[in-house]
């Protein structure tokens, strides 16, 4: 089965090691408020309690520093126009989020191109 639709980043860059540790707290404390959050957890990682800046010491942080950002869309933009809309429609009603996820690239496309 070909390959028909899909986006992809490709990021060029440095990663530089974040060695301080009241910068790692605050890095660390910001990924725990974005990240449990989202899995509807209220843990949080609190520099000031004891046992989290040991659990610190233990860890490497590491914040990756882009120098270049190259994007590809592949969307059946070589396709008619109602063969688009016709697997749009079905990616969307996939129940994984990357279909989803393509679908709605491939909508916000066919709406971005007039001539269609």
């Amino acid at each position: 089965m070909p390959t028909w639709n899909y986006a992809v980043a490709h990021l060029h860059g440095r990663c530089e090691q974040v060695s301080d540790e009241a910068a790692l707290g605050e890095l660390i404390g910001r990924m725990s408020t974005h990240f449990e959050q989202r899995v509807g957890s209220d843990w949080l990682f609190e520099m000031e309690r004891d046992s989290h800046s040991r659990q610190l010491r233990g860890l490497v942080g590491f914040r990756f520093v882009p120098s270049r950002i190259e994007l590809t869309f592949k969307l059946s933009q070589n396709h008619p126009a109602a063969n688009q809309r016709s697997v749009s429609q079905f990616l969307a009603q996939q129940p994984d989020q990357a279909s989803n996820a393509i679908a709605a690239l491939m909508q916000a496309a066919m709406n971005a191109d007039t001539t269609r």
